[in-house]
This record gives structure tokens, sequence and C-alpha cells, in this order.
């Protein structure tokens, strides 16, 4: 599955973090209350989406960790020997955890938003300087 999606969530990390970055110079040289609240709104749904898709990865990561505990919860002595050898398998793959990568670089976690929100914050501040010395 990761090999399949890795470069669509490299492209939705940049995407966003450039959204962000270019709402944040908005927010910065907006003169009107109305554009103003509008961008503030814009911003606050970009940074939840990105915590969402965050959360997400995370979630697949924590649940694949807890999978090995849940298949030997299970009343798994009561099966067949061929299927205890199935659940050994599944206990032995379980053990190493499934993560969404952001393209050949790093696993999609909760921090990996924040360095998303940074990353715009850093690129916002680049605009604004660009957009001063004009």
């Amino acid at each position: 599955m990761n090999e399949s999606v890795k470069y669509v969530t490299l492209m939705e990390y940049l995407l966003n973090s450039f959204s962000v970055a270019s709402v944040m110079f908005q927010l910065i040289t907006i003169k009107s209350a109305v554009k103003f609240m509008f961008a503030f709104l814009f911003i606050c749904m970009l940074v939840c989406q990105i915590f969402i898709f965050a959360w997400t990865a995370n979630e697949i990561k924590e649940q694949s960790i807890a999978l090995s505990d849940y298949i030997y919860k299970s009343p798994w002595y009561n099966s067949s020997e061929e299927v205890k050898k199935l659940l050994a398998i599944m206990m032995i793959r379980a053990q190493k955890p499934l993560v969404v990568t952001l393209g050949p670089f790093s696993p999609m976690t909760s921090n990996t938003a924040l360095t998303t929100i940074k990353a715009a914050y850093s690129y916002a501040t680049v605009m604004l300087n660009g957009y001063k010395e004009e």
C-alpha cells in the first residue's frame, strides 16, 4: 500500500505547506476585514486538514503495532493447528509497524504536521521579505 501512495502523500505535504504559506502571507498583507476573516477561516481549515491527515497516518501506525497484541488476546488456543500457524505468522508480521511515508523521506506522523506548519511559516517569511523589498 505504501508504495502506491508515498508520492501522493509527499505532494500533499508540499502543497499543504505552500498553501498555508500563501494564506499566511495574505493574512499579513490584507487590509480588508472581510478578506482577513475569509483568509483566517481558510488557514484554519488547511491546518485542520494537515492535522487530520497526520493523525490518520499515525493511527495506521499505532493500530498496526497493536495488531499483534489483539491476535494474542484472541482465543487462538481453541483453533486448529493450521490456524495457529497462520496467527503466529500474522503476529510476527505485525511486529513491524505499517507506516505511511512522505515519498522516499520519512514516515508521516503527528510531528510531521508540526513540521509542515513550521515549513509554511518559513515560506511565508521568505515571501514577506521579498514583498517588503519591492
